[in-house]
């Protein structure tokens, strides 16, 4: 049964792999056609995770097999944690499986880590990728790299190995790609004892990820973020329904790939948030209005064309909420956010198993009473504007 599941896995990735950007009419006034981010959620295969109950239930052979690819090339971690079942929730297993790694000899951890794979455009690349990983680089855009792009990488690929004696691992579904150059170059400053741990945590949250598209039930990793927004006609006092949205991703060098567009609904939001159901790649992002068209509807003519939001994250597993206030004249936002934050790290031999508490940390960063007061000052001004 789960022998016929993988290789459908296997067919449907390669598959997918294929096709990795979309070219989009652009919306902004630029020419030519805009990149389209394919994110690795969007390069998952459509099959539907096992039940944590069935999984419980499973033979030892049916279980390694299902959980093989979590952990890459270390079928071994499945097979440790077999006989533990069964597992109250997703998140225990995957505390089981994190605490196997741990308690394994610093030798066979060692080994381990080598199995992963270097991040590398594909000119550059010696060995195969597995499909969880082709995924993984080709979301972050590891696949399409410039010469000069692929040349840095392979230095610094050089330079960590040289360091430490095993690859630079990193969580790629919660970094773009110039975010991933940038912890490149932090971590090589470090020293191996704290890259051995920092590598450890990026599997961490790595085979969270690869473990929530396989298994299901309750007390599930929280490893999925949320980016929404919500558009205010000041001026008319109500929501606005029509506005084309675009998400962006912004690279160092100015250039802009498309990632999400939406029509706002009556409600003034958009019918399913920018992102979600995944990370939110940690990176610099432009929501762009386009309120001319909306405007003009109201007042005949428009002043305001397209409102740019330039914006950076850093929790890919939070909540960002953008809301647009603006008037034919005039606009501000005042973001709010909802952060909660995925502490994923092995446990220490002999130390008691992570819980849920552990996992997450929950805050609230609400505005500030001068916010308020600042937005309800401009409301009030707008709509004694209008209304002379």
């Amino acid at each position: 049964m789960w022998q016929d599941l993988e290789g459908k896995l296997d067919v449907t990735t390669a598959a997918m792999a294929t096709v990795l950007i979309a070219l989009t009419p652009r919306r902004d006034g630029g020419d030519g056609p805009a990149r389209r981010i394919v994110s690795a959620h969007q390069l998952m295969p459509r099959v539907q995770p096992v039940p944590l109950d069935s999984v419980n239930g499973l033979s030892q052979a049916e279980f390694v097999t299902l959980l093989a690819e979590v952990f890459e090339r270390a079928a071994w971690v499945a097979e440790a944690v077999a006989p533990l079942r069964p597992f109250a929730t997703v998140t225990a297993l995957h505390d089981a499986m994190l605490a196997a790694v741990a308690s394994a000899p610093d030798k066979a951890v060692t080994e381990f880590l080598n199995r992963h794979p270097d991040l590398a455009g594909p000119s550059a690349r010696k060995d195969p990728l597995t499909a969880h990983s082709a995924r993984e680089q080709a979301g972050a855009g590891l696949d399409r790299l410039t010469a000069e792009e692929t040349a840095r990488l392979a230095a610094y690929n050089a330079r960590y190995r040289a360091n430490f004696g095993f690859p630079f691992i990193i969580c790629a579904p919660r970094h773009t790609k110039d975010a991933i150059f940038a912890e490149f170059e932090r971590r090589l400053t470090t020293d191996t004892a704290e890259e051995r741990r920092a590598a450890l945590a990026e599997i961490a949250r790595i085979t969270a990820l690869r473990l929530v598209t396989k298994v299901s039930g309750p007390g599930m990793p929280k490893v999925h973020g949320e980016l929404t927004t919500h558009l205010l006609d000041v001026a008319q006092g109500r929501p606005a329904a029509g506005v084309q949205i675009e998400l962006y991703a912004v690279s160092a060098d100015g250039s802009a790939d498309l990632v999400a567009t939406a029509i706002s609904d009556e409600n003034g939001r958009t019918p399913a948030p920018l992102i979600a159901g995944r990370p939110i790649p940690n990176g610099t992002y432009e929501l762009r209005f386009s309120l001319g068209a909306y405007v003009s509807g109201q007042t005949g003519s428009a002043f305001l064309q397209m409102v740019p939001v330039r914006f950076t994250t850093t929790e890919p597993e939070g909540h960002y909420h953008i809301p647009l206030l603006f008037t034919p004249w005039s606009y501000s936002i005042y973001p709010r956010q909802l952060i909660v934050t995925t502490r994923l790290r092995p446990s220490a031999p002999g130390s008691r198993p992570i819980s849920q508490r552990d996992h997450e940390k929950v805050s609230m960063r609400e505005e500030s009473s001068t916010t308020v007061r600042l937005r309800n000052r401009i409301s009030s001004r707008c709509q004694t504007i209008s209304s002379r």
